[in-house]
Parts: C-alpha cells; structure tokens; sequence
C-alpha cells in the first residue's frame, strides 16, 4: 500500500565481568528505533483503502494540468492525500540492566537486578490545506508526545541444599520494587502559511494544547521452594505479599501465593522397562495471584479541571474516594496428565477451575452525588473447564515421501 513503511534498529551491547572467583558483574544496554508511516484507518474518508472500494475506476487522479483531481470524493483524493499528508510515528527506546551476584558457598548466593527502560514515542500528523480534512482550515498539524520511564529492582537470595542427588531442595527469598512515570504533550494548530513548511510553528490559529502527567508503583516481597525427590516427586511452593500505589491506603497490600506437586510416574519400576509408555506425568496446583489493572488514582477522591467559565479556571468533582479499593483475586486450580506413547503419540489431559473475586468494577450510584459511577471490588466469576491436546507422527521417514 503507498504511504505506509516501517523501518526498525536494534542494537544491543553486553559486558560480563567476573571480578572474583566469587563476585561476578552483568551490564547490558540496547538501543531500538522505529519509524511508522500509515494511512488514516477504520471509516475515515482518508483512508485510501476504504477510498478504493468507494471510488469508480474511470476517475482519473490527476487532472490535464498535473493537479491532484480533487472531484473524487468530496475532494478526498486517496492518492493525493498520501502523497500530501503525513502520519509518521517514531519509537526510540533504552533499556538498561546492571546484575551484581556474590557466591557465599557453592549452594548461598546473593543477587541484585536493577533496570531502567527508557521509551519515546513521537507523533506528528498533518493535513494538507488544498484537500481533504484540512482544506477548509489552511491545514492542520497535529503532535504528540508520549514518554515512559520504567524503574524496576530485584534483590534475591538464594540457598540450594543437597542432600544427595536424588534429594535436593531450593530456596529463593526476594524482593522487587517497580515504578512507572508517563507523561505526554499534544498540541494542535491549523492555516498554514506556506507549503511545505508543516511544523506547527508554522501555523496561524492555535487551536489546543495539552500536558498529562501520571506514575505508578508496586513493592513486592516473595519466597519460593521447591523439592525433588528421585526425580520423580517434586514440590513447589510460593508465598508473596505485594503492594500496589494504585488502591486505598488502608488495604493496599495482600497476599498470595501457590502450591504445586507432580509425579513422574514413568520413572517409577513397574514403568521403568515399557517399551509402551515413554512419559507419564501428573500434576496439579492451585494458587493465589492479583490484579490491579485499573486507573493510576483510581481509589482517590479526585477533582479535575476544564470546567472553565468566561476564562477563568474551574475545578468539578470527578470521582469518589474508596479507601478500601483493593486488588481483584484470581484463584486458579488445575490437575492433569502429560503422555508420551511409543515416542509416537503425546498429549496432554487437564482440568481447570477458577474462581475471581473482589471484581474491579464500576459501581452505579445515585446522580445527586454529583457522579453516576465509581470504583469498587463487587461480584465474583467462575471459569472452568477440560482441556485435551493430542500430537502424533503418522509419518517418520529421515528421507521424507
């Protein structure tokens, strides 16, 4: 389709040191960058696609004199727009990780994780001012920026006991703290003064602007274990207790966490020696885990300015308070078998049920309150179902047909 290419850099460097025959230092950093030119989409007469199926095949695209026929369309000339118009998007990112590790003893070890992500993304539209969207205001421009900065560390000890090769457990006790900061400019401006100049300091009649700021973050504390025993029974178990900036003040942390066991049946003797059963597996688990995709400020009290009045500013009450927001608990649990029959048939047999409580939701309430909705943790849904996936090797020739 013309107008639209996308071109992408990514470039990444890494450094690993060991300083000692116990500290050991990991540095990486990548670069990326990517440009997008598209096409207006979806049922807008700009998009040229649309513009196809709408315009009849004798039309010409231009006229005798080498001008753009703007009789297609109400002047929605679709080879003209992509020529004359703009839609480009630029993505700029960094990503940067440090990793200190120190090796108390072969089996206890200490390690902390920090990473930044840094991303850029840069939008400049523009509608020429002879046809199409922009030719009854002199053209318009429009930018927009979006830019995210993501903070994350993670600080683990782990400790690994052996009691021989048939009996071994491992522990890991951690630590992790994120936090997300996003802000964004937009301006709009139209009536250009001169063609081919489409920043929008070119531009006459101002006709919006606007800044956003907003952050986020999230603490965690967890501890895993797991066990195995002869290779064939193996235990796991996580417990984790984390805290989100984006519920109430008073219920802002929880609790979770997750119990599995599985057992290797073919590695037990009755089935050591099939020439039959290659594989057999049980397993099963059931866990605890949150959610907390809502709005950054969801909780709070907010009130919100644009209720301007003869050019003076105005403030209204936007949402209501919930100190008791908390998170949405999801309560997965399943049991199944994996098979491997001859090397030639593999599958697997599984049963799921979940259960999600304390729904993240918008709750109706009276309009004398000055709102009609706000946030609240209300209902509870059940999921459940069976699950049957089955691969075989019908044909098995090194030399193929």
């Amino acid at each position: 389709i013309i107008g639209v290419d996308y071109k992408k850099f990514n470039t990444r460097l890494n450094l690993n040191h060991q300083a000692t025959d116990k500290f050991k230092i990991d540095f990486g950093v990548g670069l990326s960058n990517q440009i997008l030119h598209s096409n207006s989409d979806a049922g807008n007469a700009n998009n040229p696609v649309r513009a196809m199926f709408r315009t009849v095949p004798w039309e010409p695209v231009f006229n005798e004199d080498g001008s753009y026929n703007t009789d297609i369309l109400l002047t929605y000339n679709p080879v003209g727009l992509v020529d004359k118009n703009i839609r480009e998007t630029k993505l700029y990112g960094v990503l940067t990780t440090l990793s200190l590790k120190y090796d108390f003893t072969n089996d206890l070890s200490f390690e902390t994780k920090g990473n930044f992500d840094f991303n850029l993304a840069d939008e400049f539209r523009y509608d020429n001012p002879n046809f199409g969207e922009g030719r009854n205001d002199g053209g318009r421009g429009r930018a927009y920026d979006n830019k995210i900065l993501n903070y994350n560390i993670t600080n683990l000890l782990k400790y690994n006991l052996k009691f021989n090769n048939n009996n071994v457990l491992n522990f890991l006790l951690g630590q992790e703290a994120q936090k997300i900061n996003e802000s964004s400019v937009f301006a709009f401006a139209s009536n250009y003064g001169a063609p081919g100049l489409t920043t929008l300091d070119n531009a006459s009649v101002f006709r919006e602007a606007s800044s956003t700021k907003t952050a986020s973050s999230i603490s965690s504390y967890f501890f895993n274990v797991n066990y195995a025993l002869d290779n064939k029974y193996f235990f796991n178990m996580t417990a984790r207790r984390d805290g989100s900036s984006r519920f109430g003040s008073d219920v802002r942390y929880a609790n979770f966490g997750s119990a599995g066991f599985a057992w290797n049946i073919a590695k037990e003797k009755f089935l050591a020696d099939s020439d039959i059963i290659k594989n057999l597996k049980f397993r099963t688990s059931y866990g605890i885990n949150g959610n907390q995709e809502i709005g950054n400020f969801a909780s709070r009290g907010l009130y919100e300015t644009g209720a301007d009045y003869d050019g003076q500013p105005g403030y209204i009450y936007s949402q209501q308070t919930n100190r008791n927001l908390t998170w949405e608990k999801n309560k997965p649990f399943n049991i199944g078998i994996d098979f491997n029959f001859i090397n030639k048939i593999t599958g697997t047999v599984e049963y799921y049920h979940r259960t999600t409580t304390d729904l993240l939701f918008r709750v109706p309430i009276s309009a004398t309150n000055g709102l009609t909705t706000y946030f609240d943790n209300i209902g509870e849904m059940n999921n459940s179902g069976l699950e049957l996936a089955l691969n075989t090797v019908n044909f098995e020739n090194e030399d193929g047909f």
